[in-house]
C-alpha cells in the first residue's frame, strides 16, 4: 500500500507539470493584465513599460514559467498582479468555503442516492422507482446554472413576495447582523441544493443499474436459498459488490464536483475558489489563475488517489502493491 501511494504521488509530478504548462500558455494568450492601461490615454507608455518590467511581463514566456515553477517549489505562489497580495493568502481565505460546500454536497448525495438507489432496484417499477427515475432524468438534464437561477427565483424572490421565509442568495453570512451558525446554514442551503441534485441523479442511475445487475447473480440466489434474511442478502452480499464500481464513479466525479462548485459559487455569489478563479480570469491575473489551477489539480489528483486506495478497503482481493 505504501509503495503504491508513493508511486502515485510521483506520477502526480508530470501530470501537474502538463496542467500548469497548458494553463500558463492559455492565460498568457488571453492577454496582458496591463491591457486596460494601454488603452488609457492618461497613462504614459514609459509608465506601462516600467510596470511591465517590475511585474516580469517583459520576459520570454518560457522563462516566466520556469521562474514561477521555481517559486512554487519554494512554497511561493507569487503575488496577485491586480492588488499585489500573496496568492497563497487569497486562496487560503476562500479554500475552506469551497471544501465545505463540496464535502457537504458529496456526503448528502451519498446519503440520499445509496438507499434510494437500492430501494428502487429492489422495488423495480414501483411508485418510488418511477418517481426517483423521473427525478434522476430531470436532475441530470437540467444545467447547473439554470437550476441555480430557478432556486433563487423560487425560494428567495417568490417566497419573499408571498410573505414566506425566504433564503439568502449571496455570500456566507449576513453582513448586517451575523446570526451565527443558523445564518451560515441558511446561506449554504441553496448552493448545496444546486450541487446535490445533479449529483444524486448521477449516483442514483448508477447504483440502481448496478444493484439490478448484482441481484441477478447466482451467489445472490444461493444466499437467498440458504434462508438468509433479505437485509443480509442486500447489504452483506449485494451492496458490497456494488461499492466496487461505485468507488470508480467517485473518482471520476471529483473533477465534476469541483467544476460544479465553480459554477454554483458564481451563481450564488459564494466566496469560494471557483468565484475567485472567474474573477482572476476576467482580470487576467496570471499568477492568481495559476495558483488556483494548481490547487484544483492537486485536490482532484489526491481525490482520485483516495478512490484508488478505497478499492483495497472495499474489496480485499485487490492488491495495490
Amino acid at each position: 500500500m505504501f509503495r503504491f501511494i508513493v508511486r502515485r504521488l510521483l506520477q502526480m509530478i508530470p501530470i501537474l507539470f502538463g496542467i500548469t504548462v497548458i494553463t500558463f500558455i492559455i492565460i498568457n494568450a488571453a492577454g496582458s493584465p496591463l491591457q486596460q492601461m494601454e488603452f488609457n490615454p492618461r497613462v504614459k507608455p514609459e509608465d506601462i513599460a516600467r510596470i511591465r518590467h517590475n511585474l516580469g511581463l517583459d520576459e520570454p514566456l518560457w522563462k516566466r514559467y520556469f521562474i514561477w515553477v521555481g517559486n512554487v517549489l519554494q512554497g511561493d505562489l507569487g503575488l496577485s498582479l491586480i492588488n499585489f497580495r500573496p496568492v497563497t493568502e487569497r486562496i487560503r481565505e476562500v479554500m475552506f468555503n469551497t471544501l465545505l460546500l463540496s464535502s457537504i454536497s458529496i456526503t448528502l448525495s451519498l446519503l440520499i442516492a445509496v438507499p434510494l438507489g437500492i430501494y428502487s432496484a429492489t422495488h423495480r417499477n414501483g411508485r418510488i422507482d418511477r418517481i426517483s427515475s423521473l427525478f434522476a432524468v430531470a436532475g441530470y438534464a437540467i444545467p447547473t446554472v439554470w437550476l441555480g437561477l430557478l432556486l433563487i427565483l423560487l425560494f428567495s424572490v417568490q417566497f419573499s413576495k408571498w410573505g414566506l421565509p425566504s433564503l439568502p442568495v449571496g455570500g456566507v453570512r449576513d453582513l448586517r447582523d451575523d446570526g451565527g451558525l443558523g445564518d451560515r446554514i441558511e446561506h449554504l442551503i441553496l448552493p448545496i441544493t444546486a450541487l446535490v441534485l445533479p449529483q444524486v441523479a448521477t449516483w442514483l442511475f448508477y447504483i440502481r443499474s448496478n444493484m439490478l445487475e448484482v441481484l441477478q447473480q447466482d451467489y445472490i440466489r444461493a444466499a437467498r436459498a440458504k434462508g438468509l434474511r433479505n437485509k443480509t442478502v442486500l447489504y452483506g452480499h449485494g451492496l458490497r459488490n456494488v461499492l466496487i464500481p461505485l468507488v470508480t464513479l467517485f473518482g471520476l466525479l471529483i473533477p465534476d464536483i469541483f467544476a460544479g462548485a465553480l459554477v454554483v459559487e458564481n451563481v450564488f455569489a459564494y466566496p469560494g475558489m471557483g468565484r475567485l478563479a472567474i474573477t482572476a480570469i476576467g482580470d487576467k491575473d496570471h499568477t492568481l489563475v495559476m495558483g488556483i489551477t494548481l490547487m484544483f489539480a492537486v485536490l482532484v489528483i489526491v481525490g482520485n488517489l483516495i478512490a484508488d486506495v478505497l478499492y483495497a478497503v472495499v474489496d480485499p482481493r485487490i492488491r495495490l502493491d
